[in-house]
């Protein structure tokens, strides 16, 4: 049975972002109220510009971690340091930098040692992100699906954050954020340019390759990369070549998953089925959409916040 993890603290404030994101929507909407906005409107025009800053932070930071983004830069900064590194200190300390980046790619948050500062980070104002927006959304009435998944996200990373562990399949859908950006311009278009037809048309296009690229295929891709990489022993102890895919399934289980804490264990396993439940069938709308919109010149508003 595993055991929550407390060997390591961390103090990223939840309450630092929440006020930010509140502050950005409070101004946003006195700007449109100035600006002639009807009343109607600016609850949930102003927070389109929060929900698309925090979308495209989560998801970049979360796109960082898995080394997925900013390679060039590292390549940038190693030519630029090339010169400097005259010690086998200084090669090693690179060598460890470089295996540190790839450990999360498989099992970076399982146990303690892999649960860094940078994911506490991404979580924590997630976080205080999604407290604001549960607030915004309770002026007003929204899909059943949007309250499941603020509410399983917004459970979801406090746990992680309490017990440190499990990281990695919470990590894999916070890429997902990014189909948030395309969804609220969606959403503008639509109310303020109805007659816009091919813009509209675009951006439904746009939003289909987004959700299926991040929303889609996150949990298919994570699966797999995480059975890929699972170590396999055989009967001598020593790592099978090519195992089959139950004996990859049955050691990812005895070594990882069956060492989480047990709130961990039925929480993942809860989120990942709930996430790659609403990912799919909202993936699934925008193709609909997509298409009600060119057969027959309209499409249905946006469920709010995918």
């Amino acid at each position: 049975m595993g055991r929550r993890s407390k060997d390591v603290k961390y103090h990223n404030s939840i309450l630092a972002p929440f006020a930010v994101y509140t502050g950005i929507h409070l101004v946003t909407a006195r700007v449109l109220r100035m600006s002639g906005v009807p009343e109607d409107h600016v609850l949930m025009l102003a927070e389109k510009v929060p929900s698309t800053i925090s979308a495209v932070y989560t998801a970049t930071q979360a796109m960082k971690l898995f080394g997925i983004i900013g390679a060039a830069d590292e390549k940038g900064a190693d030519r630029s340091n090339h010169d400097n590194i005259n010690s086998r200190d200084n090669l090693e300390n690179k060598d460890l930098n470089q295996q540190k980046r790839k450990q999360f790619h498989w099992q970076q948050g399982w146990d303690q040692p892999q649960y860094s500062d940078e994911i506490d980070r991404v979580f924590a104002r997630h976080i205080g992100y999604t407290t604001y927006d549960l607030l915004v959304m309770m002026n007003k009435s929204h899909h059943p699906s949007a309250w499941v998944h603020h509410i399983f996200a917004l459970f979801g990373t406090s746990a992680m954050r309490v017990f440190k562990q499990g990281a990695y399949f919470p990590t894999c859908f916070l890429p997902a954020e990014a189909t948030v950006a395309i969804t609220n311009v969606l959403y503008v278009v639509q109310k303020y340019y109805p007659g816009s037809h091919n813009l509209i048309t675009l951006l439904l296009a746009i939003r289909c390759v987004m959700f299926t690229v991040f929303r889609f295929a996150a949990a298919p891709l994570c699966v797999t990369h995480a059975l890929r990489n699972v170590t396999v022993l055989g009967a001598d102890g020593k790592p099978r070549t090519n195992p089959t895919l139950m004996e990859r399934i049955r050691a990812f289980s005895d070594k990882y998953f069956r060492t989480l804490h047990p709130v961990v264990s039925v929480g993942t396993c809860m989120n990942v089925a709930i996430f790659t439940g609403l990912n799919t069938w909202w993936t699934l709308l925008t193709y609909r959409a997509l298409w009600k919109h060119i057969k027959q010149g309209r499409a249905k508003l946006n469920i709010h916040h995918i």
